[in-house]
Protein backbone atom coordinates (compact mmCIF):
# COMPACT_ATOMS: atom_id res chain seq x y z
CA UNK A 1 0.00 0.00 0.00
CA UNK A 2 2.84 2.39 0.93
CA UNK A 3 4.55 1.65 -2.37
CA UNK A 4 1.34 2.44 -4.27
CA UNK A 5 0.92 5.69 -2.32
CA UNK A 6 4.48 6.81 -3.13
CA UNK A 7 3.98 5.89 -6.79
CA UNK A 8 0.83 8.03 -6.97
CA UNK A 9 2.64 10.85 -5.16
CA UNK A 10 5.47 10.61 -7.69
CA UNK A 11 3.02 10.80 -10.60
CA UNK A 12 1.28 13.88 -9.16
CA UNK A 13 4.56 15.70 -8.52
CA UNK A 14 5.83 14.79 -11.98
CA UNK A 15 2.62 16.00 -13.60
CA UNK A 16 2.73 19.39 -11.89
CA UNK A 17 6.45 19.76 -12.60
CA UNK A 18 5.84 19.06 -16.27
CA UNK A 19 2.94 21.53 -16.36
CA UNK A 20 5.09 24.20 -14.73
CA UNK A 21 7.97 23.64 -17.15
CA UNK A 22 5.63 23.74 -20.14
CA UNK A 23 3.86 26.91 -19.07
CA UNK A 24 6.96 28.82 -18.05
CA UNK A 25 8.81 27.85 -21.24
CA UNK A 26 5.86 28.35 -23.58
CA UNK A 27 4.88 31.45 -25.59
CA UNK A 28 2.08 32.04 -23.08
CA UNK A 29 4.71 32.99 -20.54
CA UNK A 30 7.83 34.03 -22.43
CA UNK A 31 6.22 36.55 -24.79
CA UNK A 32 6.82 39.10 -22.01
CA UNK A 33 10.54 39.80 -22.34
CA UNK A 34 10.55 42.86 -20.13
CA UNK A 35 8.84 43.98 -16.95
CA UNK A 36 6.75 46.98 -15.99
CA UNK A 37 9.78 48.50 -14.26
CA UNK A 38 11.81 48.17 -17.47
CA UNK A 39 9.20 50.24 -19.29
CA UNK A 40 8.82 52.92 -16.63
CA UNK A 41 12.56 53.25 -16.00
CA UNK A 42 13.33 53.42 -19.70
CA UNK A 43 15.52 50.33 -19.84
CA UNK A 44 13.15 48.88 -22.44
CA UNK A 45 13.12 51.49 -25.20
CA UNK A 46 11.49 49.62 -28.05
CA UNK A 47 7.78 49.56 -28.88
CA UNK A 48 5.73 46.37 -29.11
CA UNK A 49 6.72 43.82 -31.71
CA UNK A 50 6.05 40.21 -32.58
CA UNK A 51 6.82 38.11 -35.64
CA UNK A 52 4.08 39.88 -37.63
CA UNK A 53 4.21 43.55 -36.59
CA UNK A 54 6.84 45.95 -35.29
CA UNK A 55 5.44 49.20 -33.90
CA UNK A 56 8.91 50.76 -34.20
CA UNK A 57 8.25 50.91 -37.96
CA UNK A 58 4.81 52.56 -37.67
CA UNK A 59 4.31 56.05 -39.11
CA UNK A 60 3.29 58.76 -36.64
CA UNK A 61 5.50 61.53 -38.02
CA UNK A 62 4.42 64.83 -39.55
CA UNK A 63 0.72 65.00 -40.36
CA UNK A 64 0.32 61.46 -39.00
CA UNK A 65 1.14 62.76 -35.52
CA UNK A 66 -1.73 65.25 -35.46
CA UNK A 67 -3.90 62.56 -33.87
CA UNK A 68 -1.95 63.11 -30.65
CA UNK A 69 -3.50 66.17 -29.01
CA UNK A 70 -3.18 65.46 -25.28
CA UNK A 71 -0.55 64.58 -22.66
CA UNK A 72 0.82 61.02 -22.51
CA UNK A 73 -0.34 58.40 -20.04
CA UNK A 74 0.36 59.02 -16.38
CA UNK A 75 -0.21 57.27 -13.04
CA UNK A 76 -3.64 58.87 -12.63
CA UNK A 77 -4.88 57.50 -15.97
CA UNK A 78 -6.72 54.17 -15.74
CA UNK A 79 -7.30 51.29 -18.16
CA UNK A 80 -10.22 49.33 -16.72
CA UNK A 81 -11.52 45.99 -17.96
CA UNK A 82 -13.38 42.96 -16.66
CA UNK A 83 -13.37 39.23 -17.33
CA UNK A 84 -14.61 35.91 -16.01
CA UNK A 85 -11.95 33.18 -16.17
CA UNK A 86 -14.61 30.46 -15.66
CA UNK A 87 -12.06 27.78 -14.74
CA UNK A 88 -9.81 28.66 -17.68
CA UNK A 89 -6.25 29.91 -17.93
CA UNK A 90 -5.51 33.24 -19.58
CA UNK A 91 -5.31 32.60 -23.31
CA UNK A 92 -2.38 33.56 -25.51
CA UNK A 93 -4.31 36.27 -27.36
CA UNK A 94 -5.33 37.97 -24.11
CA UNK A 95 -1.71 38.01 -22.94
CA UNK A 96 -0.80 39.62 -26.24
CA UNK A 97 -3.42 42.38 -25.97
CA UNK A 98 -2.57 43.09 -22.32
CA UNK A 99 1.15 43.22 -23.15
CA UNK A 100 0.46 45.63 -26.00
CA UNK A 101 -1.57 47.88 -23.71
CA UNK A 102 1.15 47.90 -21.08
CA UNK A 103 3.90 48.59 -23.63
CA UNK A 104 1.98 51.48 -25.19
CA UNK A 105 0.94 53.00 -21.85
CA UNK A 106 3.53 51.99 -19.23
CA UNK A 107 2.66 54.56 -16.56
CA UNK A 108 -1.12 54.14 -16.61
CA UNK A 109 -2.90 52.06 -13.99
CA UNK A 110 -4.31 48.82 -15.40
CA UNK A 111 -7.22 47.38 -13.40
CA UNK A 112 -8.74 43.99 -14.25
CA UNK A 113 -12.00 43.22 -12.44
CA UNK A 114 -12.31 39.44 -12.29
CA UNK A 115 -15.45 37.46 -11.46
CA UNK A 116 -13.17 34.45 -10.97
CA UNK A 117 -9.39 34.34 -10.66
CA UNK A 118 -7.46 31.87 -12.84
CA UNK A 119 -7.68 28.36 -11.33
CA UNK A 120 -4.72 27.00 -9.40
CA UNK A 121 -3.47 24.86 -12.28
CA UNK A 122 -2.87 28.00 -14.38
CA UNK A 123 0.68 28.25 -13.08
CA UNK A 124 2.19 31.68 -13.69
CA UNK A 125 -0.99 33.59 -14.59
CA UNK A 126 -1.26 35.65 -11.40
CA UNK A 127 2.49 36.26 -11.38
CA UNK A 128 2.35 37.50 -14.93
CA UNK A 129 -0.42 39.96 -14.04
CA UNK A 130 2.01 41.29 -11.42
CA UNK A 131 4.82 41.51 -13.99
CA UNK A 132 2.56 43.65 -16.17
CA UNK A 133 1.61 45.70 -13.09
CA UNK A 134 -2.06 44.84 -13.57
CA UNK A 135 -4.17 45.20 -10.44
CA UNK A 136 -6.59 42.27 -10.21
CA UNK A 137 -9.72 42.75 -8.11
CA UNK A 138 -12.30 40.06 -7.32
CA UNK A 139 -15.87 41.15 -8.07
CA UNK A 140 -19.22 39.43 -7.65
CA UNK A 141 -22.18 38.55 -9.84
CA UNK A 142 -25.30 36.52 -9.24
CA UNK A 143 -25.33 33.04 -10.71
CA UNK A 144 -27.73 33.91 -13.57
CA UNK A 145 -26.05 37.21 -14.43
CA UNK A 146 -23.86 37.07 -17.52
CA UNK A 147 -20.42 38.58 -16.92
CA UNK A 148 -20.33 40.75 -20.07
CA UNK A 149 -23.85 42.06 -19.52
CA UNK A 150 -23.05 43.17 -15.98
CA UNK A 151 -19.65 44.74 -16.71
CA UNK A 152 -20.98 48.32 -16.79
CA UNK A 153 -22.44 47.79 -13.33
CA UNK A 154 -19.07 46.85 -11.85
CA UNK A 155 -17.31 49.57 -13.88
CA UNK A 156 -19.74 52.10 -12.42
CA UNK A 157 -19.15 50.87 -8.87
CA UNK A 158 -15.36 50.93 -9.17
CA UNK A 159 -15.24 54.34 -10.87
CA UNK A 160 -17.70 55.88 -8.41
CA UNK A 161 -15.51 54.75 -5.51
CA UNK A 162 -12.30 56.05 -7.11
CA UNK A 163 -13.31 58.91 -9.43
CA UNK A 164 -11.53 61.65 -7.51
CA UNK A 165 -8.12 60.05 -7.97
CA UNK A 166 -8.56 59.29 -11.67
CA UNK A 167 -7.79 61.67 -14.54
CA UNK A 168 -8.71 59.79 -17.74
CA UNK A 169 -10.22 56.35 -18.33
CA UNK A 170 -10.18 53.70 -21.04
CA UNK A 171 -12.83 50.97 -20.71
CA UNK A 172 -11.94 47.97 -22.80
CA UNK A 173 -12.49 44.31 -23.48
CA UNK A 174 -9.19 42.72 -22.37
CA UNK A 175 -9.41 39.91 -24.93
CA UNK A 176 -9.32 41.73 -28.25
CA UNK A 177 -8.39 45.41 -28.05
CA UNK A 178 -4.97 46.26 -29.50
CA UNK A 179 -2.99 49.39 -28.70
CA UNK A 180 -0.14 50.26 -31.04
CA UNK A 181 0.59 53.62 -29.39
CA UNK A 182 -0.42 55.67 -26.35
CA UNK A 183 -4.18 56.11 -26.73
CA UNK A 184 -4.32 58.58 -23.84
CA UNK A 185 -2.52 61.07 -26.09
CA UNK A 186 -5.63 61.21 -28.30
CA UNK A 187 -8.15 62.59 -25.78
CA UNK A 188 -8.50 64.96 -22.83
CA UNK A 189 -10.54 64.99 -19.62
CA UNK A 190 -13.22 66.98 -21.47
CA UNK A 191 -13.76 64.22 -24.05
CA UNK A 192 -15.91 61.11 -23.93
CA UNK A 193 -16.39 58.64 -26.76
CA UNK A 194 -17.56 55.15 -27.65
CA UNK A 195 -16.63 53.03 -30.64
CA UNK A 196 -19.12 52.23 -33.40
CA UNK A 197 -18.81 48.90 -35.20
CA UNK A 198 -17.66 50.47 -38.46
CA UNK A 199 -14.88 48.75 -40.38
CA UNK A 200 -14.53 51.18 -43.29
CA UNK A 201 -12.39 54.32 -43.34
CA UNK A 202 -13.38 55.48 -46.83
CA UNK A 203 -16.95 54.18 -46.85
CA UNK A 204 -18.16 55.40 -43.44
CA UNK A 205 -21.38 53.41 -43.83
CA UNK A 206 -19.53 50.09 -43.80
CA UNK A 207 -20.83 49.20 -40.35
CA UNK A 208 -22.53 46.48 -38.38
CA UNK A 209 -26.07 47.52 -37.52
CA UNK A 210 -29.47 46.00 -36.73
CA UNK A 211 -30.14 46.31 -40.46
CA UNK A 212 -27.12 44.21 -41.43
CA UNK A 213 -26.45 41.99 -38.42
CA UNK A 214 -29.38 39.97 -37.14
CA UNK A 215 -28.33 39.50 -33.47
CA UNK A 216 -28.30 43.27 -32.95
CA UNK A 217 -31.88 43.51 -34.21
CA UNK A 218 -32.93 40.56 -32.04
CA UNK A 219 -31.49 42.17 -28.90
CA UNK A 220 -33.50 45.33 -29.51
CA UNK A 221 -36.65 43.30 -30.09
CA UNK A 222 -36.14 41.02 -27.08
CA UNK A 223 -35.08 43.63 -24.51
CA UNK A 224 -37.04 46.66 -25.74
CA UNK A 225 -39.69 46.46 -28.46
CA UNK A 226 -40.44 45.61 -32.06
CA UNK A 227 -41.02 49.31 -32.72
CA UNK A 228 -37.53 50.26 -31.54
CA UNK A 229 -36.01 47.43 -33.54
CA UNK A 230 -37.84 48.48 -36.70
CA UNK A 231 -36.79 52.11 -36.23
CA UNK A 232 -33.12 51.16 -35.91
CA UNK A 233 -33.35 48.91 -38.96
CA UNK A 234 -35.10 51.55 -41.06
CA UNK A 235 -32.56 54.23 -40.16
CA UNK A 236 -29.62 51.82 -40.56
CA UNK A 237 -28.05 53.14 -37.37
CA UNK A 238 -24.46 51.90 -36.80
CA UNK A 239 -24.16 49.70 -33.73
CA UNK A 240 -22.15 51.07 -30.82
CA UNK A 241 -19.84 48.44 -29.39
CA UNK A 242 -19.90 47.83 -25.65
CA UNK A 243 -16.23 46.88 -25.49
CA UNK A 244 -14.47 50.22 -25.92
CA UNK A 245 -15.16 53.59 -24.31
CA UNK A 246 -12.89 56.41 -23.22
CA UNK A 247 -12.97 59.86 -21.64
CA UNK A 248 -12.29 61.99 -18.62
CA UNK A 249 -13.13 60.24 -15.35
CA UNK A 250 -16.08 62.48 -14.52
CA UNK A 251 -17.38 62.24 -18.10
CA UNK A 252 -17.25 58.45 -18.00
CA UNK A 253 -19.01 58.47 -14.65
CA UNK A 254 -21.80 60.67 -16.08
CA UNK A 255 -22.33 58.20 -18.94
CA UNK A 256 -22.42 55.24 -16.56
CA UNK A 257 -24.73 57.10 -14.15
CA UNK A 258 -27.25 57.47 -16.98
CA UNK A 259 -26.75 53.84 -18.00
CA UNK A 260 -27.42 52.57 -14.45
CA UNK A 261 -30.48 54.81 -14.04
CA UNK A 262 -32.06 53.29 -17.16
CA UNK A 263 -30.92 49.68 -16.71
CA UNK A 264 -33.38 46.85 -16.11
CA UNK A 265 -31.69 44.39 -13.68
CA UNK A 266 -33.74 41.45 -14.93
CA UNK A 267 -31.95 41.54 -18.29
CA UNK A 268 -28.38 40.77 -17.18
CA UNK A 269 -27.93 38.47 -20.18
CA UNK A 270 -25.84 38.44 -23.34
CA UNK A 271 -26.41 41.45 -25.60
CA UNK A 272 -28.41 43.55 -23.16
CA UNK A 273 -25.60 45.95 -22.22
CA UNK A 274 -24.87 46.81 -25.85
CA UNK A 275 -28.55 47.08 -26.77
CA UNK A 276 -29.19 49.47 -23.88
CA UNK A 277 -26.12 51.52 -24.76
CA UNK A 278 -27.41 51.95 -28.32
CA UNK A 279 -30.97 52.83 -27.28
CA UNK A 280 -29.74 55.45 -24.82
CA UNK A 281 -27.34 57.01 -27.32
CA UNK A 282 -29.73 57.18 -30.27
CA UNK A 283 -32.56 58.46 -28.07
CA UNK A 284 -30.39 61.35 -26.91
CA UNK A 285 -29.96 60.29 -23.29
CA UNK A 286 -26.20 60.96 -23.41
CA UNK A 287 -26.45 64.39 -25.06
CA UNK A 288 -25.67 66.19 -21.81
CA UNK A 289 -22.33 64.37 -21.57
CA UNK A 290 -21.14 65.28 -25.07
CA UNK A 291 -20.53 61.62 -25.92
CA UNK A 292 -18.99 61.26 -29.37
CA UNK A 293 -19.55 58.24 -31.59
CA UNK A 294 -16.25 57.17 -33.16
CA UNK A 295 -16.44 55.40 -36.49
CA UNK A 296 -13.29 54.12 -38.19
CA UNK A 297 -10.58 56.75 -37.66
CA UNK A 298 -6.81 56.72 -37.44
CA UNK A 299 -6.99 56.83 -33.66
CA UNK A 300 -9.52 53.99 -33.31
CA UNK A 301 -11.29 51.53 -35.60
CA UNK A 302 -13.38 48.37 -35.36
CA UNK A 303 -11.70 45.30 -36.90
CA UNK A 304 -10.23 47.37 -39.75
CA UNK A 305 -10.86 44.79 -42.47
CA UNK A 306 -10.96 47.35 -45.27
CA UNK A 307 -9.17 50.14 -43.39
CA UNK A 308 -5.78 48.65 -42.53
CA UNK A 309 -2.97 47.17 -44.57
CA UNK A 310 -0.03 45.20 -43.23
CA UNK A 311 3.03 46.21 -45.26
CA UNK A 312 6.00 44.16 -44.15
CA UNK A 313 5.65 44.70 -40.38
CA UNK A 314 3.96 48.09 -40.48
CA UNK A 315 0.20 48.59 -40.15
CA UNK A 316 -1.10 51.42 -42.34
CA UNK A 317 -4.47 53.16 -41.97
CA UNK A 318 -6.01 53.56 -45.43
CA UNK A 319 -8.11 56.68 -46.01
CA UNK A 320 -9.10 58.82 -48.99
CA UNK A 321 -5.97 60.99 -48.59
CA UNK A 322 -3.68 57.94 -48.63
CA UNK A 323 -1.24 59.53 -46.17
CA UNK A 324 0.29 56.26 -45.00
CA UNK A 325 -0.37 56.93 -41.31
CA UNK A 326 -0.51 54.13 -38.77
CA UNK A 327 -3.49 53.50 -36.46
CA UNK A 328 -3.30 54.06 -32.71
CA UNK A 329 -5.77 51.39 -31.54
CA UNK A 330 -8.27 48.88 -32.84
CA UNK A 331 -10.98 46.73 -31.31
CA UNK A 332 -10.20 43.41 -32.98
CA UNK A 333 -7.85 43.21 -35.95
CA UNK A 334 -8.51 41.30 -39.14
CA UNK A 335 -7.56 42.06 -42.74
CA UNK A 336 -9.13 41.00 -46.02
CA UNK A 337 -7.02 38.38 -47.82
CA UNK A 338 -4.29 38.53 -45.17
CA UNK A 339 -4.25 36.01 -42.33
CA UNK A 340 -0.76 36.65 -40.98
CA UNK A 341 -2.03 38.24 -37.76
CA UNK A 342 -5.52 38.34 -36.28
CA UNK A 343 -7.02 39.46 -33.01
CA UNK A 344 -10.65 38.39 -32.88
Amino acid sequence: MATLFHFIEFLVVSLFSTMFFFLVSSPYYTTLRYTYNDLVNGTHKTQYRNKHIDVNTFNYSGVCGKVFTSPPNGPDDYIISSYDMMMQCVKKQMWETLSMARTAMPRAQMVLLLFHFPPIWCIGDMERFKQLNITTIKVQRRILEQSVAIRYVIFHKYITENVNKINRIILMDPRDVVFFEDFFRTFSTDDVGWLAECTGSINKNECYSPATYRPHAEWLNDYFSKEIRDDFVKRRLPSINGGFGYGGAHKIKQVLDIYIENMNPKYMVWGYDQALLNVLYYHGKFNSTGLKLVKCEQKLCYIGRSSFKLIEKKVVYVDKDNLGCSPVASHKFELYYDERWRIK
